[in-house]
């Protein structure tokens, strides 16, 4: 009689069904489904968010008036200055708000930098590529630093509070 070997190394199932190894990658991918489907959902409401935050800060509005000095608006203010990214603002009265928004209405991948203010009556903005007086009177504004330019609108019905 002759021994006859095996190659299964005595290892045998008599079970129908998937092999363990086969179940054990079925599993792995609906995991890996189930999270990139998550993944994509986070995505989603952030950029809604992102687009909702550009919407609430870029109000529209009739452009500011912009001095080429300070002395041109009939005095000199003293002007409260503060950092906010690269840029520098001077105002000469109100409280401000900034923050950086994504370009392109909150849709593209690139940052803006906005800054809201109450009642300025006029703001130096000074960025690594550009420098801009506006003389906004006693109207709320807003600001925008785009790609190192600065841009003002008037918002007279709105304001930080």
């Amino acid at each position: 009689m002759e021994a006859r070997m095996t190659r299964d190394y005595g290892v045998r199932s008599d079970r129908a069904g998937l092999p363990l190894g086969r179940a054990a990658v079925i599993g792995l991918g609906l995991i890996a489904l189930a999270m990139t489907h998550a993944e994509l959902g986070r995505q989603k409401q952030q950029r809604q968010a992102a687009i909702a935050e550009a919407g609430a800060l870029m109000a529209p509005g009739p452009p500011c008036p912009v001095v080429a000095r300070l002395t041109d608006i009939g005095f000199a203010p003293a002007l409260r200055t503060i950092q906010f990214d690269d840029i520098r603002f001077g105002r000469a009265y109100s409280y401000m708000t900034c923050s950086d928004i994504g370009d392109n209405g909150g849709r593209g991948p690139g940052r803006v930098s906005v800054c809201q203010f109450n009642d300025p009556m006029v703001v130096e903005v000074t960025t690594p590529k550009s420098h801009a007086i506006f003389f906004t009177h006693t109207q709320p504004a807003t600001i925008s630093i785009d790609h190192g330019q600065a841009s003002c609108v008037l918002n007279p019905s709105r304001g930080i509070y």
